[in-house]
C-alpha cells in the first residue's frame, strides 16, 4: 500500500512539474514562436500586446539587487527588461511597441543571470531576444 501511494505521489508531482514548463499558446514559457506570432498578426496585435497577454512576467521589472547605500536586506532596485534584436542591444520594454509581429521570427526570454552573463551589467533585470525573419533567411 505505501509502494502504491508512494508512486501515485511521484506521478502527481512529475506531472505538475512538466505542466509548469508549458502557458498559453504552448510550449516553453520562454520561448514565443512564430505560429503564435502569426495568431497575433491575425487579431492585429504588436509584439508588445502579444508579450503582455502570453508572456506578463517577461515585462516584470526583475526585483532584488541591492541599491547602493542601502542596508543588506533593505531597499532594493527594480532592474529593467532589456530587448535585444538580431544580438544587438535594441532598448526597453516600451521599444517593443515599435516592432510588426510579421517581421519577427521567434522571442525568447533570458533570465537576469544568463542576460548579465552574455550581454553585461546593463541586463540586470533579463533580456527577450527577438530574432526577426531578416536574421533567420
Amino acid at each position: 500500500m505505501r509502494f502504491l501511494l508512494g508512486t501515485l505521489f511521484i506521478a502527481v508531482v512529475l506531472s505538475d512539474c512538466g505542466g509548469m514548463a508549458t502557458t498559453a499558446g504552448g510550449g516553453n514559457s520562454d520561448q514565443i514562436t512564430s505560429e503564435l506570432l502569426r495568431a497575433a498578426d491575425s487579431e492585429g496585435l504588436t509584439v508588445y500586446q502579444l508579450v503582455e497577454r502570453h508572456r506578463p512576467r517577461w515585462l516584470r521589472a526583475s526585483r532584488g539587487f541591492p541599491s547602493l547605500g542601502g542596508a543588506a536586506g533593505g531597499n532594493t532596485l527594480a532592474a529593467p527588461v532589456r530587448v535585444v534584436l538580431d544580438g544587438l542591444p535594441y532598448g526597453e520594454i516600451d521599444d517593443l511597441r515599435r516592432l510588426n509581429v510579421t517581421e519577427v521570427e521567434d522571442l525568447e526570454y533570458m533570465s537576469a543571470s544568463d542576460a548579465t552573463t552574455r550581454f553585461g551589467t546593463g541586463y540586470m533585470g533579463g533580456a527577450i531576444l527577438v530574432r526577426t525573419r531578416r536574421q533567420v533567411r
